[in-house]
């Protein structure tokens, strides 16, 4: 297992403050840096790679998440393609679940709508399993952790969870070694880091 911290990967994650805000230099260079040493270093290995993200962090927050997909070399790599081109359809570089669901959008509901459709299913098509694991209310997650002895905070609980289920996963579909690229700005990606090592 190997955790990378990362703001975004072939247009599937970004933290812009706008659905068409993401840095496509970067993400392009990225891309041209990882086909490279594919090319150059192509196995023979079985590596799936695990995106992850959180949800509901903010204070306030009745409920937060953790999920993440598992997808492998091949299925990355289409699934990007496929992602770009409805990207393009819908006349943006970038697609943030959370600026949908605020409705800060360029290209209208109708349209909006039809490209998270669409977006959701390419997930579907190309993912080899997912998983999600929920908490409730931080501060009620603080109280029951203390009367435990429970030393990781809500966050880092369900991330750990989140991994366990997808490395299972991955020993049912591929049994093969598993890269997390977690979305990085959480506060406590370094209590979740040392967990993991």
């Amino acid at each position: 297992m190997q955790l990378n911290p990362a703001s975004k990967f072939g247009g599937l994650q970004g933290n812009s403050s706008r659905v068409d805000g993401c840095l496509r230099e970067e993400e392009d260079i990225q891309r041209l840096i990882l086909a490279d040493l594919l090319y150059f270093f192509p196995g023979p290995y079985v590596m799936l790679t695990a995106f992850l993200d959180e949800s509901g962090t903010h204070e306030g927050s009745p409920v937060m998440c953790v999920g993440g997909f598992l997808f492998n070399k091949e299925q990355i790599l289409l699934l990007d393609q496929e992602w770009l081109e409805t990207l393009k359809w819908a006349g943006i570089n970038c697609f943030h679940a959370r600026e949908y669901h605020q409705r800060i959008t360029l290209i209208g509901d109708e349209k909006e709508d039809q490209l998270y459709r669409k977006l959701i299913a390419l997930v579907r098509k190309y993912a080899r399993g997912g998983a999600i694991a929920f908490g409730g209310d931080e501060r009620q997650f603080d109280q029951c952790r203390t009367a435990l002895s429970w030393g990781y905070s809500q966050y880092v609980t369900c991330a750990y969870a989140c991994i366990q289920v997808l490395l299972e996963t991955a020993r049912k579909v591929d049994d093969g070694k598993v890269d997390f690229m977690i979305e990085s700005g959480h506060k406590n990606m370094g209590e979740l880091d040392g967990l993991l090592r």
